[in-house]
């Protein structure tokens, strides 16, 4: 169940719904304000920590120190010991800002957490191909996955996009 554009009430019941129908995957984000909703619907659901997965993401841009803050607070947020998946949402801050070294940065403090229980498996999310190529270069732990938003929704993507498809 994918939780963007829900607040935490809507994300809880959301949640909550989802379960009931046979739901075990839940993603949100940060940046969605929404793991609180979230983390109170995956208390109440009944079922043991093993049988549903959990995605979330932290924003990219952040140095070691702010990164490590970051998933730890996801944690707390959704009142878990530790995630399924966490993704780096972008591979700069919400203003474009980060480069090459933010990016290694970043992911070095994500593969630490990760190593320490954090989470079961990491990766990034809209990663073009040189900024998943930044990463590999210092990655100890594999980029599980590269999540890009695509979906009926979205149409065709103009001759300019900048998706990379050729190289997912």
């Amino acid at each position: 169940l994918g939780t963007w554009q829900y607040n935490n009430t809507v994300a809880e019941q959301a949640v909550l719904d989802a379960f009931k129908l046979g739901y075990r995957h839940v993603d949100t984000a940060t940046v969605y304000g929404n793991q609180v909703g979230v983390g109170k619907a995956l208390a109440k659901v009944g079922l043991p920590r093993e049988e549903y997965f959990v995605t979330t993401k932290i924003m990219g841009g952040f140095n070691a120190t702010g990164t490590k803050e970051n998933l730890d607070n996801c944690l707390k947020e959704l009142n878990l010991s530790y995630v399924d998946l966490l993704l780096i949402h972008f591979p700069s801050d919400a203003q474009g800002k980060g480069g090459v070294t933010s990016r290694q940065e970043e992911w070095k403090a994500l593969e630490d957490w990760a190593k320490g229980g954090g989470a079961k498996a990491i990766g990034v999310s809209h990663y073009c191909a040189h900024h998943v190529k930044d990463v590999q270069k210092v990655a100890t732990v594999p980029i599980a996955v590269n999540q890009v938003e695509f979906h009926v929704g979205m149409g065709n993507a103009p001759d300019t996009a900048t998706d990379d498809k050729d190289f997912m």
